[in-house]
């Protein structure tokens, strides 16, 4: 990481300012958006005691994991056409006054609506990529996508332990309290240091009927996933969900200007990212599904160590430290040898880690070297590299709309992950003679083990399928 800073150091941005600059005000912006995706995780507990109903908890992440994935693809094409920078400070805005409306108030709908308001953050992702393509030359996007990457790594560990330092000294609210504030630098540390497009704001028309047609066609596609076999109606959101859809892709693929360009997806490389980073969410990137679990699981059920939850999540945190460095020296890597044996490499460390776990696991001490050595920089490196595979394959002015719908996918993975990682665990269950609850059986942890692994084979050979990454001119015609 420390080479990684001395070369982008010297690096300038095109309008002559400093590179560091520049990736440092991103990072604000990216941190922001990493804490306010997993210090919620802190505070469920206190909240299912709270409210009395752990399926209308859920809701504080449904609601975020909805918005994030629609602004992730609808932020990233309004950054195109009106400006990465200007939209970006707007998502900031949005995400502050919806921390500072759930911190304000206990009312559980308003609480609902704040992490809607703060969902808007996952456009972050896609603008910051994209305004790296604006500003630094093509040589040194590689280095500022592999420090951005390893900055989300690192605070995704972060911020679980965070949240729960929070909660346990301070109301839950707080924790909207920090995000706020946080939003705030990230606003600020954008308007003074990120430079304005160069370009003027399109004058295409905006494509709203695209825009309004996605949005609750995801939002039920993943509703339906998510509770369709335990709420009424589930079933029938997810076909109205799939169906409108597809309504939307026609019309999409029909229209001038696009809201969301189906018509990248014809190119072979960003199919193939696409397809493999919606695998990657639904198993590897979801490892803590399965993993917390198992740190802290009752051992008299034969697997597990009867850890402290503060504990189990203070074990993962030096997989979060490998994975930062992974990534930085991935995207070193990335220049010499190209980006596609680097995916390769990192999939196939994930695969053998996932093959190990499910033959090894009776050790903590096993357990936390596999995690911290193999799953957390595997995936991390996969995951911060294959926007970068998507840049290189990209015209200039359609960054932010490409890598916003690589979001898209990775979020239909995350929300597909609940319920197959969820079969596996409960595939074989015992049943404590104490209290009458329930937990997997080593069987059963195997079995979701073999699953990820799985995942992660066909993710490989997707990656094994991809044949440039060579940047393509900004002009260039898809």
């Amino acid at each position: 990481m420390i080479g990684a800073w001395r070369k982008i150091t010297n690096a300038r941005t095109t309008n002559g300012t400093s590179a560091t600059v520049l990736i440092c005000a991103l990072m604000v912006a990216e941190i922001t958006c990493s804490l306010e995706s997993n210090m919620i995780f802190a505070a469920l507990s206190g909240l299912y005691a709270t409210y009395g109903d752990p399926v209308k908890v859920n809701w504080l992440i449904t609601g975020f994991t909805l918005a994030a994935a629609s602004s992730a693809a609808i932020g990233g094409r309004l950054g195109d056409i009106y400006g990465r920078r200007r939209v970006l400070l707007v998502m900031l805005a949005l995400s502050v006054s919806g921390s500072l409306l759930s911190a304000t108030t206990d009312v559980f709908e308003v609480v609902v609506v704040g992490r809607v308001l703060q969902g808007m953050t996952m456009a972050v992702l896609p603008l910051c990529f994209g305004l790296l393509r604006e500003n630094l030359a093509l040589e040194d996007v590689g280095v500022g996508v592999g420090l951005l990457g390893s900055v989300y790594a690192l605070t995704v560990g972060i911020g679980t332990v965070l949240g729960g330092i929070i909660v346990d000294n301070f109301n839950w609210q707080a924790i909207f309290l920090a995000s706020a504030f946080t939003g705030l630098l990230a606003f600020l540390a954008t308007l003074r240091f990120v430079p304005p497009s160069k370009s003027p704001p399109s004058t295409a028309p905006l494509d709203l009927i695209g825009g309004i047609l996605f949005a609750p066609a995801i939002a039920a596609i993943i509703y339906g996933i998510s509770t369709g076999g335990q709420q009424a109606g589930g079933i029938g959101l997810l076909l109205g969900g799939v169906m409108t859809l597809m309504v939307w892709a026609r019309y999409e693929l029909r229209h001038s200007h696009p809201l969301l360009d189906l018509r990248l997806l014809h190119r072979r490389e960003m199919l193939l990212v696409c397809l493999a980073m919606m695998l990657t969410a639904m198993g590897p990137m979801m490892m803590l599904i399965v993993l917390l679990p198992l740190l802290q699981q009752p051992t008299w059920t034969g697997i597990g160590f009867e850890l402290p939850a503060a504990l189990a999540g203070m074990l993962k945190l030096p997989g979060n430290i490998v994975a930062a460095a992974a990534i930085v020296c991935g995207g070193l890597l990335a220049k010499r040898i190209g980006l596609r044996p680097v995916l390769l490499i990192s999939m196939g460390v994930t695969i053998a880690g996932w093959i190990a776990l499910s033959l090894w696991h009776d050790a903590l001490w096993v357990v936390v070297v596999i995690m911290s050595l193999a799953l957390s920089p595997g995936v991390s490196v996969v995951t911060a590299m294959a926007p970068q595979m998507v840049i290189a394959n990209t015209p200039g002015g359609r960054v932010g709309e490409a890598t916003g719908m690589l979001q898209v996918f990775r979020a239909l993975g995350q929300a597909l992950s609940g319920q197959v990682l969820g079969y596996c665990l409960a595939t074989s269950l015992v049943t404590s003679p104490d209290d009458g609850n329930h937990f997997p059986t080593e069987a059963a942890f195997v079995a979701s083990f073999v699953v990820i692994a799985a995942l992660a084979a066909a993710v490989f050979t997707l990656f094994a399928g991809l044949r440039s990454d060579r940047p393509i001119a900004s002009g260039a015609r898809l």
